[in-house]
C-alpha cells in the first residue's frame, strides 16, 4: 500500500488492482476495510488510515461531490447543476446530482443526505 502511494500519490487503489508481482492489492485492502469495520480502537486501522486508506470509500466519494456541489452553488448563486458539469478534479458532479435524484424517486437516499443537499439548496424532489 506505501508503494502505491508513493508511485500514485493516494490509496484510492482499485478493487481489480494487481502490483507488479502480482499481489492482489485491491483485494487486501477490501478485505482490511471487511475485517476492520467498526475497530475504530484499532492500531493496526488507524496505521491504515493515517496512511490515507479509506474506510469507506462509498461515503468519502459522495462527500467529496457533496463538496463539489456545494461549492458550484455557491460560485454560480443558483441550485441549478448542469448534467455535464465535471471539477476540475474529473469530478462528474452533474452526474452524481443526478443520481442522488434518481435514489431520492426510488427510496434509496437517506433521510440525512436529502437534509445535507436541502441545505445547500438542493432538493432532489424538484
Amino acid at each position: 500500500l506505501e508503494a502505491f502511494k508513493a508511485a500514485h500519490g493516494h490509496c484510492d487503489v482499485p478493487v481489480s488492482f494487481a502490483a507488479g508481482d502480482g499481489y492482489k492489492l485491491g483485494q487486501w485492502c477490501a478485505r482490511q476495510r471487511t475485517r476492520l469495520k467498526g475497530a475504530t480502537d484499532s492500531d493496526e486501522r488507524q496505521r491504515l488510515v493515517d496512511l490515507g486508506l479509506s474506510m469507506d470509500p462509498l461515503e468519502d466519494s459522495w462527500r467529496a461531490h457533496f463538496e463539489a456541489a456545494e461549492e458550484h452553488v455557491r460560485q454560480s448563486g443558483n441550485s441549478s447543476i448542469p448534467v455535464k458539469l465535471i471539477t476540475a478534479e474529473g469530478l462528474k458532479v452533474g452526474a452524481w446530482w443526478s443520481r442522488q435524484k434518481t435514489q431520492a424517486r426510488t427510496g434509496k437516499l437517506s433521510t440525512e443526505k436529502r437534509a445535507r443537499l436541502a441545505a445547500i439548496g438542493l432538493h432532489v424532489d424538484r
